[in-house]
Protein backbone atom coordinates (compact mmCIF):
# COMPACT_ATOMS: atom_id res chain seq x y z
CA UNK A 1 0.00 0.00 0.00
CA UNK A 2 3.05 2.45 0.50
CA UNK A 3 4.86 1.94 -2.51
CA UNK A 4 1.47 2.71 -4.30
CA UNK A 5 0.98 5.52 -2.71
CA UNK A 6 4.66 6.45 -3.04
CA UNK A 7 4.07 5.92 -6.55
CA UNK A 8 1.20 7.79 -7.23
CA UNK A 9 2.84 10.63 -5.71
CA UNK A 10 5.90 10.45 -7.93
CA UNK A 11 3.71 10.18 -10.97
CA UNK A 12 1.79 13.37 -9.74
CA UNK A 13 4.95 15.45 -9.37
CA UNK A 14 6.23 13.94 -13.03
CA UNK A 15 2.97 15.63 -14.14
CA UNK A 16 2.87 19.10 -12.06
CA UNK A 17 6.42 19.16 -12.57
CA UNK A 18 7.43 17.28 -15.84
CA UNK A 19 8.83 19.32 -19.50
CA UNK A 20 8.70 23.16 -19.19
CA UNK A 21 5.76 23.81 -22.31
CA UNK A 22 5.65 27.34 -23.22
CA UNK A 23 1.69 27.64 -23.79
CA UNK A 24 0.50 31.34 -25.53
CA UNK A 25 -2.55 32.78 -26.18
CA UNK A 26 -3.13 36.47 -27.75
CA UNK A 27 -3.34 38.45 -24.76
CA UNK A 28 -2.84 36.23 -22.46
CA UNK A 29 -1.95 36.81 -19.46
CA UNK A 30 0.09 35.18 -16.77
CA UNK A 31 -2.75 34.52 -14.47
CA UNK A 32 -4.61 33.20 -16.81
CA UNK A 33 -2.10 30.39 -18.20
CA UNK A 34 -1.81 29.55 -14.63
CA UNK A 35 -5.48 28.91 -14.37
CA UNK A 36 -6.22 27.68 -17.60
CA UNK A 37 -3.11 25.27 -16.64
CA UNK A 38 -4.35 24.18 -12.98
CA UNK A 39 -7.73 23.45 -14.87
CA UNK A 40 -7.23 21.54 -17.76
CA UNK A 41 -4.50 19.38 -15.45
CA UNK A 42 -7.63 19.13 -13.13
CA UNK A 43 -9.95 18.01 -15.93
CA UNK A 44 -7.18 15.27 -17.29
CA UNK A 45 -6.58 13.68 -14.09
CA UNK A 46 -10.29 13.30 -13.58
CA UNK A 47 -10.93 11.91 -16.82
CA UNK A 48 -7.51 9.94 -16.74
CA UNK A 49 -6.47 9.30 -13.49
CA UNK A 50 -3.36 7.43 -13.04
CA UNK A 51 -3.47 3.73 -13.44
CA UNK A 52 -0.09 2.54 -12.15
CA UNK A 53 1.96 -0.79 -12.40
CA UNK A 54 5.40 -2.19 -11.16
CA UNK A 55 7.08 -3.57 -13.89
CA UNK A 56 10.70 -5.04 -13.82
CA UNK A 57 12.84 -3.74 -16.13
CA UNK A 58 15.90 -5.86 -15.31
CA UNK A 59 15.28 -9.41 -13.99
CA UNK A 60 17.91 -10.82 -11.23
CA UNK A 61 21.03 -12.56 -11.99
CA UNK A 62 24.07 -13.74 -10.46
CA UNK A 63 27.57 -12.64 -11.28
CA UNK A 64 29.83 -14.72 -12.97
CA UNK A 65 32.59 -16.28 -10.23
CA UNK A 66 36.00 -15.46 -11.27
CA UNK A 67 39.22 -17.05 -9.63
CA UNK A 68 42.51 -15.62 -10.45
CA UNK A 69 45.81 -17.24 -8.84
CA UNK A 70 49.30 -15.58 -8.39
CA UNK A 71 52.50 -17.47 -7.12
CA UNK A 72 54.72 -15.85 -4.90
CA UNK A 73 57.77 -17.34 -2.90
CA UNK A 74 56.82 -20.40 -3.99
CA UNK A 75 53.46 -20.62 -3.15
CA UNK A 76 49.90 -20.24 -5.01
CA UNK A 77 47.67 -17.27 -3.90
CA UNK A 78 44.12 -17.37 -4.95
CA UNK A 79 41.45 -14.81 -4.92
CA UNK A 80 37.60 -15.31 -5.78
CA UNK A 81 35.50 -12.57 -7.14
CA UNK A 82 31.68 -12.39 -7.90
CA UNK A 83 28.90 -15.35 -7.39
CA UNK A 84 26.89 -12.26 -6.08
CA UNK A 85 23.45 -12.16 -6.65
CA UNK A 86 22.30 -8.34 -8.42
CA UNK A 87 18.71 -8.35 -7.62
CA UNK A 88 16.35 -7.32 -9.78
CA UNK A 89 15.42 -3.42 -10.99
CA UNK A 90 11.31 -2.81 -11.15
CA UNK A 91 9.83 0.73 -12.29
CA UNK A 92 6.22 2.26 -12.12
CA UNK A 93 4.70 2.83 -14.89
CA UNK A 94 1.43 4.46 -15.62
CA UNK A 95 -0.86 3.01 -18.05
CA UNK A 96 -3.27 6.71 -18.52
CA UNK A 97 -0.28 9.09 -18.72
CA UNK A 98 -0.23 9.34 -22.75
CA UNK A 99 -4.12 9.96 -22.42
CA UNK A 100 -3.97 12.53 -19.57
CA UNK A 101 -1.51 14.34 -21.05
CA UNK A 102 -3.47 14.41 -24.83
CA UNK A 103 -6.43 15.36 -22.61
CA UNK A 104 -4.80 18.56 -21.13
CA UNK A 105 -3.35 19.43 -24.16
CA UNK A 106 -6.50 19.15 -25.76
CA UNK A 107 -8.04 21.57 -22.76
CA UNK A 108 -5.07 23.52 -23.67
CA UNK A 109 -5.61 24.20 -27.50
CA UNK A 110 -9.72 24.38 -27.08
CA UNK A 111 -9.05 27.31 -24.67
CA UNK A 112 -7.37 28.95 -27.61
CA UNK A 113 -3.91 28.31 -26.13
CA UNK A 114 -0.78 27.62 -28.38
CA UNK A 115 2.01 25.48 -27.55
CA UNK A 116 4.97 27.72 -28.18
CA UNK A 117 8.24 26.23 -28.85
CA UNK A 118 9.89 28.27 -26.77
CA UNK A 119 10.06 30.90 -24.30
CA UNK A 120 10.30 33.42 -27.01
CA UNK A 121 7.62 32.54 -29.78
CA UNK A 122 5.12 32.60 -26.37
CA UNK A 123 6.11 35.94 -26.00
CA UNK A 124 5.59 36.97 -29.34
CA UNK A 125 2.05 35.20 -29.57
CA UNK A 126 1.23 36.80 -26.21
CA UNK A 127 1.95 40.68 -27.73
CA UNK A 128 0.27 39.60 -30.70
CA UNK A 129 -3.16 40.09 -29.73
CA UNK A 130 -5.18 42.39 -31.35
CA UNK A 131 -6.59 45.39 -30.85
CA UNK A 132 -9.09 45.64 -27.96
CA UNK A 133 -12.96 45.28 -29.07
CA UNK A 134 -14.30 48.84 -28.61
CA UNK A 135 -17.11 48.85 -26.09
CA UNK A 136 -20.47 47.68 -27.18
CA UNK A 137 -23.19 50.25 -27.46
CA UNK A 138 -25.77 50.51 -24.30
CA UNK A 139 -28.61 48.63 -24.42
CA UNK A 140 -31.76 50.55 -25.22
CA UNK A 141 -34.46 50.71 -23.11
CA UNK A 142 -37.61 48.41 -23.34
CA UNK A 143 -40.71 51.12 -24.33
CA UNK A 144 -43.67 50.93 -21.90
CA UNK A 145 -46.84 50.34 -23.60
CA UNK A 146 -48.85 53.42 -24.91
CA UNK A 147 -51.65 54.01 -22.41
CA UNK A 148 -54.75 54.98 -24.52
Amino acid sequence: MFSTLRGLGLCLLLLLTGCVDHWARPGGTPAQLAYAKQACESRAMAMFPPVLQQIMTSPGYWTPQQTNCHTQDGRTHCRTTGGYFVPPSFAMIDHNEQARDSAYRACMYSDGWILAKDKDEAAAITRSAPPPLPPPPPASQPREPRKN
